[in-house]
């Protein structure tokens, strides 16, 4: 899944640390070599693609003590 953001700050400094952490937080972040200024108002945008990173699918079997008439409750 990868979505478009778009930064918007008056310090690159505070745009780059809102990358880092996305960053940090597992995300794969791609762009932002680039800022453009605000048209209207102070500071500027940066845009950026996040794409949250395939994760191994974790798979578990469990059977039910509850209901021993379910079948696959061999207990």
């Amino acid at each position: 899944m990868t979505t478009k953001v778009r930064i918007s700050a008056e310090d690159p400094a505070d745009a780059e640390a809102i990358t880092q952490a996305l960053a940090a937080a597992g995300l794969d972040v791609a762009g932002g070599e680039r800022d453009y200024p605000n048209r209207s108002g102070f500071g500027f945008r940066r845009y950026i693609e996040v794409r949250v990173p395939h994760r191994h699918t974790v798979r578990a079997n469990a059977a039910r003590t509850d209901r021993t008439e379910i079948e696959g409750n061999d207990e």
